[in-house]
């Protein structure tokens, strides 16, 4: 729930709670249920914050909330999920309760045991606590980054920090695009959100895991939880008791976050992840399972659909809440300004990506329908083996170990993932590269070409015209430097998909549906990032998530009989994104043409707009519009649209 925000003038004289006004005005959109500010005019400090309104939705539960004892004042964003358990804990020690509220109770134990209080809790966060006693500023954000918390520090003079990136804007000397970072943002799409940075200038993250000291003189940052350290006390139990296991901490999951006061929705996509979630809430309804603080209102499933496309798969979604005895609605893909709603849309986000958010669209129905928070899927395929290079890989460790009979079942299970559209892309994409001079060539030359920044020279990764240079695939790229060490005796796959999990895509995907979710003001909550369920399946062998001809294993036999057989048996991996190759030779192509010949994206300082403009030029005049190369321009658009934006003016 909920935007936070605050400035910290180290000296004062600066107009911070001017700043942290319109700091909550520009984050609005994530809290439109109310908004706060307490300002320490002699500590030269503001606090902000915007509200959505979840946990006891009363005037007492508005922040900046102050402790019992008036020493510390938090604001707050996310859930705390098991704070009903933290909260009677606290009772027996003592601690005496005015609200109904998850924020007291981060309070009241962040006075108990101090820093150690995270440990205890199971949810989603970003927070500061004001300790006026010390006059130190406390930031602390969850175990994998769920909620945003960027900020600026500049020693000597100011400390500021809010939800979004794009707010520091507002401060002087700060906030505008950072070439260098989104040139590397261009050249791969997934590689900031894991290592702290961000695409405007001075802004970074407090990173996943992590927790923050601030003063006048210093700035001290250090991790919390290391998923590694957790896996290695993790107990491994046989195939069918790991099931069993896998199905209750799910179970158990679901339960703690169906705990709100206003209704719940669920994001049903038709996959599996999506479908596992809502049957499991519906299992735990017709079970009479005890819910404490549920709202009655938690079983109505939203689905995207986009008929007439590949990627529709509202049918699978049908019969999901069929099966499971609920109500599924079905949210067109129907736009009738298509090109003004992508521009709205990327204009508000504050990143790049390889697609449009159409998810936001389906967000902003829940919202209409009178929902405030949404139940989604998200997680599982960064843990079980779920796109199909992460299957590549485990094929390719299985034939390095001569392994033929494990190679042969991974080699059926990458293949059955491939829908028969991407196929399709692949043949003609391999044909053009087989043909000189092709279209295929010349577009992917154009478009790596683009770039005026090379990210070796940033951060030592290979050039663009290296001949494996991540941009020839569509979702592909080095990974970042690892902040956390790896978990002894991994596979190179194994390996790969922990950092998929920290570091890269997962990072990456919990941004883009953080921000399309509060742009409409819906909180997405994520049983599977419950961190239990985390740990439990890093300490798994591979063979439990990837065998037997699918990934995810263990999920569909947890599964089993819970949802309908098609949809538990299906190995083609969809995906929630935008049909950018009908958009972009359909309703999207005036729009790109016309930005593509403004003076803005031509005169870049980041990329060749000459060239690119070229590459998009030749596609339309042939027709060769394919997913890949979408990916490839995508972000160049994205990037303009970014910087085409009105900047808000700052406040000395």
């Amino acid at each position: 729930m909920c935007a936070i925000a605050g400035v910290w003038a180290f000296s004062g004289g600066h107009a911070v709670r001017e700043t942290v006004e319109r700091m909550n005005e520009l984050q609005h959109r994530r809290g439109p249920d109310g908004r706060g500010i307490r300002v320490f005019e002699s500590q030269g400090l503001a606090l902000g914050h915007c509200r959505l309104s979840i946990l006891d939705p009363t005037e007492c539960g508005a922040q900046p909330m102050v402790s019992e004892c008036g020493r510390y004042w938090i604001t707050f964003n996310g859930e705390i999920f098991n704070f009903l358990e933290v909260r009677e804990e606290l009772k027996a020690a003592g601690c005496v309760f005015r609200t109904d509220t998850d924020t007291e109770v981060i309070l009241a134990a962040f006075r108990q045991w101090g820093e150690a209080c995270a440990k205890r809790f199971n949810g989603m966060w970003a927070f500061a606590i004001w300790d006026q006693s010390e006059e130190r500023l406390f930031l602390c954000r969850d175990r994998f980054g769920v909620k945003p918390l960027h900020y600026v520090h500049r020693p000597g003079e100011f400390f500021a920090f809010a939800s979004q990136a794009n707010v520091f804007g507002l401060l002087e000397r700060c906030g505008g695009l950072d070439e260098e970072m989104l040139a590397v943002c261009l050249r791969d799409p997934f590689l900031l959100e894991g290592i702290g940075r961000t695409i405007f200038r001075e802004v970074r993250q407090l990173s996943a895991g992590t927790m923050a000291w601030v003063t006048r003189k210093d700035f001290r940052e250090w991790r919390w939880w290391s998923t590694r350290d957790e896996v290695a006390a993790e107990h491994v139990p046989e195939y069918s008791e790991a099931v069993d296991r896998l199905r209750e901490l799910l179970e158990d999951s679901c339960r703690l976050r169906l705990r709100s006061d206003v209704p719940i929705a669920t994001a049903l996509s038709g996959g599996l992840d999506s479908s596992s979630v809502y049957s499991t809430l519906m299992h735990l309804f017709r079970g009479g399972a005890t819910v404490e603080r549920a709202h009655g209102n938690s079983r109505t499933a939203f689905s995207c659909s986009l008929p007439g496309t590949p990627l529709d798969e509202s049918e699978a979604a049908k019969q999901v809440a069929a099966f499971a005895g609920g109500t599924v609605r079905l949210v067109p893909a129907e736009f009738p300004h298509l090109p003004e709603w992508v521009e709205e849309t990327t204009r508000a986000l504050d990143f790049v990506y390889v697609t449009p958010a159409i998810m936001a669209q389906t967000y902003g129905a829940m919202k209409a329908s009178g929902f405030t928070v949404s139940l989604d899927g998200h997680g599982v395929d960064e843990m079980a083996f779920g796109y199909g290079h992460l299957v590549g890989l485990a094929l390719r460790d299985a034939k390095q170990a001569n392994d033929s009979t494990r190679a042969a079942d991974l080699k059926e299970t990458v293949d059955a993932m491939t829908p028969a559209w991407v196929r399709a892309m692949r043949t003609r994409d391999l044909q053009e590269q087989e043909s000189p001079p092709s279209e295929f060539r010349r577009f992917a030359n154009y478009i790596r070409s683009g770039l005026r920044y090379r990210s070796n020279q940033i951060f030592g990764w290979p050039p663009l015209d290296d001949p494996k240079d991540p941009w020839l695939r569509a979702y592909g790229g080095g990974m970042p430097p690892s902040a956390e060490e790896l978990p002894t005796g991994l596979t190179n796959s194994d390996a790969v998909l922990f950092r998929e999990f920290h570091y890269r895509t997962l990072p990456t995907l919990l941004r883009n549906y953080d921000r399309a979710s509060m742009l409409n003001g819906i909180e997405i909550r994520m049983p599977f990032m419950d961190f239990r369920i985390v740990r439990f399946l890093f300490a798994l062998p591979q063979t439990y998530k990837l065998g037997g001809g699918f990934t995810k294993r263990i999920l569909r036999d947890a599964m089993s009989g819970r949802i309908p057989e098609a949809v538990l048996r299906n190995r083609v991996k969809t995906g929630w994104n935008a049909p950018m190759v009908d958009w972009f030779s359909g309703p999207l192509r005036s729009m790109i043409l016309d930005h593509v010949h403004s003076r803005s994206f031509l005169q870049s300082t980041i990329w060749n707009g000459r060239t690119v403009r070229d590459a998009v030029l030749l596609n339309d005049r042939t027709g060769g519009w394919t997913w890949s190369k979408c990916c490839r321009f995508w972000p160049f658009l994205n990037a303009h649209l970014l910087g085409t934006a009105p900047r808000p003016a700052s406040v000395g």
